[in-house]
Formats: structure tokens, C-alpha cells, sequence
């Protein structure tokens, strides 16, 4: 690295490089940076409270607030990670949403995204995430349901596992989840689905 580099990089001001690589971060989760920094503070809030929760056994969670968000803006969460517009594009004839009882939806859950134990609440997926989820119901928080899809004959998420994970665990009767709307035929095949919300 040439020494002029090496000059321009110290009399960078770190707190206005932060500043800038934020906005641009905001800018292409399509958020401004207002949102963005308060996306992040909360995220960071979660982690923290998240780590007390960490392996522990479900006799030792707090009391979970399932406030399930089935608004149209709150969609592209069912994907983590995902932005509101590559979810248009990634589904642009919108998602349905269903519902089942949740040990009924279980018996056709992949193996690789199920949780048959206490154990494997923490051994499987990201433990972290899971902690994490478990802070955000704990502030009975919104949460948009789990993106399920077909894989040869079974129900896989597509995004959503820990939600499940913490449904599950504390012996939530009915899942609510989304479907993407040109699949539907297809999990009809698999799923006894009621469509719309839960009653």
C-alpha cells in the first residue's frame, strides 16, 4: 500500500467513514438512515438481551407475546434478511398466508428444518438467532410469519426456522405461515392449509 494511501486513510475521520458506510447500507436495505441506525441500535438491544437467554431450557424463557404482523409491508421479514423490493421481485405475485395446527404441520416438516427435542432448540440452526427471536417475542414485538415451500414432499422453510423453533417450544397450537402465491396448488398437495388469518 503506497504511503500517499496510507496518509489519505489516517486523515479519514473514522466517525464520518462510519457515517457514510451506514448511509450506503441504508440506502440499498431501502431504509433511510434514521431507520437504519435505529434498525441497528434495536438489533443491538436484542443481542444483548438475547444473551440471557442463551441454551437455556424452556422452563427458563420468559413469557412469549406471539403477535403475529400480517400486514403486507411486514412480508418481506418472513425472508431474513431480505428487502421489501428484492421480495417483489423474488415474489411478484405476492405470498398467501395459511394456517394449521402446529403438531399437524410438524408431521409434514423436512427433517432438516424440524425440532424434535429441548436439545435441539439449541444444537440446531443458530443458537444466536434463536436467543434473539426469544428477546423479541419476550417485548411481544410484531413478528411476520415463517415462508414455507415444497421441497419434493415435504414443508421446508424458506425462511423462518427459529420462529417455528420458539412456536414449538412453548406449545403454540396453530402456525400461521406464508406461501408464495404461484405455489399454492402445490402445498395444498401436503398441507391441509386453512387459508387467512388464525381465528
Amino acid at each position: 500500500m503506497g504511503s500517499d494511501f496510507k496518509q489519505l486513510l489516517a486523515s479519514i475521520d473514522k466517525d464520518q467513514l462510519a457515517k457514510i458506510i451506514d448511509r450506503q447500507t441504508a440506502q440499498s436495505c431501502g431504509l433511510t438512515l434514521d431507520e437504519y441506525e435505529a434498525l441497528m441500535a434495536y438489533n443491538k438491544s436484542l443481542q444483548e438481551e438475547g444473551a440471557l437467554y442463551l441454551g437455556k431450557p424452556v422452563c427458563e424463557w420468559p413469557a412469549l407475546v406471539f403477535n403475529w404482523d400480517y400486514s403486507q409491508a411486514g412480508q418481506h421479514f418472513a425472508m431474513d434478511g431480505v428487502t421489501a423490493q428484492a421480495m417483489l421481485e423474488m415474489y411478484p405475485n405476492g405470498l398467501r398466508l395459511g394456517h394449521m395446527p402446529l403438531r399437524e404441520f410438524d408431521q409434514n416438516l423436512a427433517r432438516y428444518c424440524r425440532r424434535d427435542s429441548e436439545k435441539e432448540l439449541w444444537s440446531l440452526g443458530s443458537d444466536w438467532r434463536l436467543a434473539q427471536v426469544i428477546a423479541h417475542l419476550r417485548r411481544g414485538m410484531p413478528m411476520t410469519p415463517p415462508l414455507v415451500i415444497r421441497v419434493k414432499d415435504e414443508a421446508f422453510f424458506s425462511g423462518g426456522n427459529h420462529r417455528y423453533a420458539a412456536a414449538k417450544a412453548v406449545g403454540l397450537a396453530v402456525i400461521p405461515f406464508y406461501v408464495n402465491e404461484d405455489d399454492v396448488a402445490e402445498i395444498e398437495e401436503i398441507l391441509n392449509v386453512t387459508w387467512g388469518q388464525p381465528r
